[in-house]
């Protein structure tokens, strides 16, 4: 059993080898607000009596999210409120890249932002709960890259908080799938399940790391030594020789 999976994850590195060129990096832009690609609108929280609201407008070049995320009375708990994409044309093909690399600033200390893609909804999911979502850590009053790996995403998370319930690094069941990454369908920032203001810039959405090197399926460090292991362990044997990222063993033993 282990000689056949050995055998079958080689021939699939051999295959990625030769079809992707270790030095193609190019990123792929998903969104520019210098010249909008998508039309996005603002939605308030939906639920009965629900009284967060945002506004989403384009301002010298830079997409502007804000808003008051507050308490649903009934609930005793913040609700949402989100900037997303509405239009119906496709999204390129991000396959075989390893994140999403989003240039942003916030001006306010709000700890509730989150990105989303897609509208996947895991098996068992949260009734409202759709799209791979995580959490978006960015720095105040500072324009900076936030890269996300794609491993951070999950699509069994809580409609009520926007919290993770079961992670991609948890499951693999619940990590982006090939599918949801050949057409994202949507894109989505949230301020959610923490109450205070919002007020985030973007400039633009990349997926990036879309080379093989530096894909989800392969670590950047680890793709110069990668051949040289796989060599080295058909003479060492399988056992405690190679260690892979868990993603590049998800995909192959999908696959």
């Amino acid at each position: 059993m282990r000689i056949n999976a050995f055998l079958l994850l080689a021939s699939q590195l051999a295959k990625l080898a030769v079809s992707s060129p270790l030095e193609n990096d190019d990123d792929i832009l998903l969104e520019d607000f210098e010249k909008p690609h998508r039309h996005w609108e603002e939605m308030n929280d939906p639920v009965m009596g629900g009284k967060s609201k945002g506004t989403f407008t384009i301002e010298e070049n830079v997409g502007v999210f804000k808003g008051n995320v507050v308490n649903v009375p009934f609930l005793h708990a913040p609700g949402f409120i989100q900037a997303r994409t509405t239009d119906s044309q496709p999204f390129p093909d991000i396959f075989h890249c390893g994140a999403f690399r989003i240039k942003v600033q916030s001006l306010t200390d709000y700890e509730g932002l989150r990105f989303s893609f897609g509208d996947a909804h895991a098996p068992h999911g949260k009734r409202f709960a759709f799209g791979y979502k995580t959490s978006l850590s960015v720095p105040t009053n500072e324009w900076t890259d936030v890269v996300i790996p794609m491993s951070d995403f999950t699509d069994y998370w809580d409609d009520a908080t926007g919290d993770a319930i079961v992670t991609c690094q948890e499951d693999s069941k619940y990590c982006p799938t090939e599918e949801a990454l050949r057409n994202l369908k949507k894109m989505a920032i949230w301020g959610e399940g923490v109450a205070g203001q919002v007020h985030v810039e973007i400039q633009s959405i990349y997926a990036t790391q879309c080379a093989l090197g530096n894909s989800r399926y392969v670590e950047q460090e680890d793709a110069p030594s990668l051949a040289q292991m796989w060599i080295s362990s058909i003479f060492r044997g399988w056992t405690n020789q190679v260690s892979l990222p868990a993603h590049l063993l998800v995909y192959f033993f999908r696959n």
